[in-house]
C-alpha cells in the first residue's frame, strides 16, 4: 500500500514539473484594478515561443497568462484543463480580461 502511495505522489510531482504555464503578474496592484491578457496558443506552440511572448507583453501594463491547456486526447480535456487554470489564477477577478487566440504558433 505504501509503495502505491509513493508511486502516486511521485507521478503527481513529475507531471506537475512538466507544466508549461507561463505567467507575468504585477503584485503591486490588486487584480480588480488591472487588465489581464490570456494568450491561447495553437499548433506549433513551444516553450521558446511562450518565453518570447511573455517577454514582449510583460512590459505592456497588464498581467499575462499563457496556459498549457491543450490535450491531444480530447477537446473536453482541453476545456477542463483551461477551466482549472482560469479558476486557479482567479482570472475572473480582473477589471478586464483580453484573449489572444490563434491556431498556428
Amino acid at each position: 500500500m505504501n509503495r502505491i502511495f509513493s508511486l502516486t505522489i511521485s507521478l503527481i510531482f513529475v507531471l506537475n514539473s512538466f507544466a508549461k504555464d507561463h505567467c507575468y503578474i504585477q503584485t503591486s496592484v490588486e487584480k480588480s484594478e488591472k487588465i489581464a491578457l490570456v494568450i491561447l496558443n495553437g499548433i506549433g506552440d513551444s516553450k521558446k515561443n511562450r518565453k518570447i511572448q511573455l517577454d514582449f507583453f510583460s512590459d505592456k501594463g497588464m498581467d499575462v497568462y499563457i496556459p498549457d491547456y491543450k490535450q491531444r486526447s480530447s477537446l473536453d480535456e482541453s476545456l477542463y484543463k483551461f477551466s482549472v487554470f482560469y479558476d486557479n489564477y482567479e482570472i475572473d477577478s480582473y477589471k478586464e480580461v483580453n484573449f489572444l487566440c490563434y491556431i498556428i504558433g
